[in-house]
């Protein structure tokens, strides 16, 4: 037993959540060196295209697919989409006994039909890690540290030694309602589940330098393709198929993270029981119909147009609605609450609104969500489809909700500019 926790013991992680702009790379993931090249011309397969500098993969491997991008520099010096794999899971995969060999076998097969080798930023899964924002008097840089680890001892359930912590000095002077304290946005996760998703990659062939968490990706998205304001409070919610996030960004700061009960595999689980249809065929089903049964906002094609009888398709757009409405009613309830709560305990009321919500993840694309979430929240709502703005050279594979599923993956991604 002692011998399977010493690792643990040994001071290897000093911290695995960054963003480099302010900090450098954890030691833990720039001990072995970068294995890929870190400049030097290549030319795409179309010819037309001259690359100056491939950045490491992007990895995000989410409940119900593995999604891996690769951008890099022109020679005009524009930000280019490269690479992009895609590998959709079976559905045993949400199975946590069976999990871990799928994944495995998945991500090796995708590095080897693709050549995806080298260096990567990737992603922890959801469920390890916690974040929370820590406020700490004024004191010299040198000594938060020392405050914070004091801090996290109180809130933790576990050995000190054993968690893995990193945080992000918020700007207090862009952050008003930290007043005269010192915002700390602190992330732990045990050490042995680091370990477990480095083995993970590295079976694969891939190099992480570092580990990150889906909210900062998402908000190194919304800075490159400018949706992050600096004079907003934005609630980014990201609708997945086995998450839901919502984070609170204020002045372009991510200050708040809580995750959600609904996710779109919930959303399927409840057509599927009261439809009583298998789970592959309800998912189909949920795409097909989502909300559109009770939409009035969006104009909706014609049963001549949809190809279907109108009593069969009415009929199941109904049940679908039927099925899924009460899930989404508890998922604005949840955004309302966890707001409020952002806004008494956190802020103590200095802030009581937000001006706008920012929608992302494959579950975003459920037909009729967009007016539904405006309509309740009484707030714009938009979709962020990142895409388009990085001048894509490969050809995405097919699928609407592509490009909501991509923002992860594409923020890892984009961290290999710096």
């Amino acid at each position: 037993m002692s011998q399977e926790k010493e690792p643990l013991k040994q001071d290897i992680v000093s911290s695995i959540f960054n963003r480099s702009v302010k900090k450098r790379l954890s030691s833990l993931f720039v001990h072995k060196g970068a294995k890929t090249a870190p400049a030097g011309a290549a030319t795409l397969p179309s010819g037309t295209t001259i690359i100056k500098k491939k950045f490491p993969f992007g990895v995000d491997i989410g409940t119900n697919s593995i999604k891996i991008a690769q951008l890099g520099f022109d020679r005009e010096g524009g930000i280019k989409l490269i690479d992009l794999c895609v590998q959709e899971l079976p559905e045993e995969a949400r199975n946590p006994k069976e999990r871990g060999q799928i994944l495995a076998q998945s991500l090796k097969k995708m590095a080897d039909e693709k050549g995806l080798k080298g260096d990567c930023f990737a992603i922890m899964p959801h469920l390890s890690v916690k974040v929370n924002l820590i406020r700490l008097p004024q004191m010299p840089e040198a000594e938060i540290d020392k405050a914070l680890r004091w801090e996290i001892r109180q809130t933790i359930q576990a050995d000190i030694d054993e968690v893995s912590l990193d945080y992000i000095i918020l700007e207090g002077k862009k952050i008003k309602f930290l007043g005269n304290q010192t915002g700390i946005l602190a992330v732990t996760t045990p050490k042995k589940d680091i370990f477990e998703h480095l083995a993970l990659l590295e079976s694969a062939g891939l190099n992480p330098l570092a580990i990150d968490i889906e909210p900062l990706a998402d908000l190194a998205v919304l800075d490159y393709i400018g949706k992050a304001s600096a004079s907003e409070v934005v609630l980014f919610l990201d609708f997945g198929a086995g998450k839901t996030s919502l984070s609170v960004i204020c002045n372009n700061e991510l200050v708040f993270i809580r995750y959600l009960n609904v996710t779109g595999n919930s959303l399927t689980k409840a057509i599927s029981e009261y439809c009583g249809i298998p789970w592959q065929e309800a998912e189909e089903t949920k795409k097909i119909f989502g909300l559109s049964a009770s939409s009035t906002d969006e104009p909706r094609p014609s049963t001549q147009e949809r190809g279907e009888t109108a009593g069969g398709s009415s009929d199941k757009a109904i049940k679908v609605r039927n099925a899924i409405l009460p899930l989404l009613e508890n998922m604005v309830q949840d955004i309302e609450h966890t707001f409020k709560y952002f806004s008494y305990q956190v802020t103590q009321s200095q802030i009581t609104q937000f001006d706008r919500v920012i929608l992302s993840g494959g579950s975003a694309y459920l037909k009729s969500l967009l007016p539904y979430l405006r309509n309740r929240l009484n707030k714009e709502v938009e979709l962020i489809t990142p895409l388009s703005s990085f001048g894509s050279l490969v050809q995405p594979v097919a699928g609407d909700d592509l490009g909501l599923r991509l923002n992860v993956a594409l923020g890892e991604a984009l961290r290999g500019r710096d």
